[in-house]
């Protein structure tokens, strides 16, 4: 809804006054939490991680799905998906406020 709302120009796709006084704070929280994490756990947990990323990249890069992706995409972006989406929003209480306020 937000981004209806940003496109037909109601909602200035400036930064909100929260996100121009907090900046990199939550990023910075979440990298050094994380780093605390890592920290406070065994060597032996870490190495165990890092042995089963390692093993799971190439696995998951040899059995991905390629060409299903760009059939669900296909179908997703049908004329006949979107249109049966739409359908179902306009029957949905909050599909009944959005219609309203993309209307505006």
């Amino acid at each position: 809804m937000v981004l209806a709302l940003r496109e037909r120009g109601r909602i200035k796709a400036g930064r909100t006054l929260i996100e121009k006084m907090t900046g990199p704070i939550v990023p910075v929280a979440g990298i050094l939490l994380s780093a605390l994490l890592i920290f406070e756990s065994g060597i032996t947990t870490v190495v165990f991680g890092l042995v089963t990323i390692a093993i799971g990249i190439p696995i998951y890069a040899f059995y991905s799905p390629h060409s299903e992706m760009e059939m669900v995409k296909a179908t997703f972006y049908s004329t006949e998906a979107v249109l049966s989406r739409v359908t179902r929003t306009q029957r949905v209480f909050l599909g009944y406020l959005l219609r309203i306020v993309t209307r505006r």
